[in-house]
């Protein structure tokens, strides 16, 4: 739902003006909530064939028919200029949260490291936390905001996770059949990243992969799409973590991966079968094992059986943790993990 939401949601807050830091992050909150809505009134029963019974039944169709079409009619009035406008200008958007108690300031944007005497540098250098940059899609955008609740006093946490853009450079994904993404608007590693590294002084860089690195993904110069563990995925793969190593090494910074929990059974589009789940965490785990600067995090241990009522609960719509759950997660167990690296 939120790779289907996501696009006019934003489309629409940039037609109406709304754009910078805060509107992005209002209109990824309505995406969420938007995909969340469509999953359990209308995807659900149509699933289950069980419709929601009596006065449930009267406000809840209503009210996703309601979504549906205030969706489409953001969409409408913006024609394909407005729209290549919008995210050339304005995604994706970097969002950093930042503690009072630490060196930087600022609620919303993490201040830049300071400039001038190389003394004054050093001494804030020692002084600061260390600073984790997230890079994620969109299950990455919840994961960084509960990871900075929970971090307060032990890493300053710059999120820089955007919707449906895997790890690796690619022309599109497919999250599901008939719906193609464009990803050639998403960061580049040898310039968006590499800006980030040096603006930000980052300690350790994060990684949190799941439907992007999953679907079928096309690149440039090839019309086939490749599917997770193919042949083609693995060979653009090896070619990418090669070119982002070569930047975080520059900056002599390592890269943790953490691997993805599945889905729940059932699911049979593109993207939410075991396999494919499957090649991306061996993909993270050959990375672990093949290079000394990149580390596999065993994050989907922490989360609960698919499936399971627990699951529901965290994961509404399968695939996104409720920032709630993120930050418990965190505390309880990310944030150790983090500073083993």
């Amino acid at each position: 739902g939120v790779y289907l939401f996501h696009w006019p949601v934003f489309v629409g807050f940039r037609a109406e003006g709304h754009t910078g830091v805060v509107a992005m992050g209002l209109a990824t909150l309505v995406t969420i909530a938007l995909a969340a809505v469509s999953f359990m009134l209308v995807e659900m029963p149509i699933r289950t064939r069980r419709l929601l019974p009596g006065r449930a039944g009267a406000a809840a169709y209503p009210a996703a028919l309601c979504a549906v079409a205030a969706t489409a009619a953001l969409l409408a009035p913006v024609d394909a200029s407005s729209r290549l406008d919008f995210v050339l200008a304005d995604s994706p958007t970097l969002v950093s949260f930042t503690h009072p108690t630490t060196s930087t300031a600022a609620a919303v944007g993490a201040t830049p490291s300071a400039q001038g005497d190389p003394a004054s540098t050093a001494a804030a250098t020692e002084s600061r936390l260390p600073r984790l940059l997230v890079i994620g899609d969109s299950t990455g955008v919840s994961l960084q905001t509960g990871l900075s609740n929970a971090a307060a006093g032990t890493f300053d946490v710059v999120g820089a996770s955007y919707i449906a853009c895997p790890l690796v450079a690619a022309v599109a994904i497919r999250p599901s059949p008939g719906v193609e993404l464009d990803s050639t608007i998403c960061p580049d590693a040898e310039t968006d990243l590499a800006a980030l590294l040096d603006e930000y002084e980052i300690d350790l860089v994060l990684g949190v992969y799941s439907l992007t690195e999953q679907v079928p993904q096309r690149y440039a110069g090839d019309s086939q799409w490749h599917a997770a563990g193919s042949d083609g995925y693995r060979a653009h793969h090896r070619r990418e973590i090669a070119r982002l190593l070569a930047v975080l090494r520059d900056h002599d910074v390592p890269l943790a991966l953490l691997d993805s929990p599945y889905l729940r059974p059932g699911e049979d589009e593109d993207g939410h079968l075991p396999e494919q789940v499957d090649a991306w965490n061996a993909m993270i785990s050959g990375w672990d094992a093949a290079y000394d600067d990149v580390y596999r995090i065993d994050y989907a241990r922490w989360f609960p059986e698919p499936g399971s009522a627990a699951d529901l609960e965290v994961r509404p719509d399968s695939l996104h943790p409720k920032v709630a759950f993120t930050e418990q997660l965190a505390g309880d167990h990310l944030l150790a993990a983090v500073s083993a690296v």
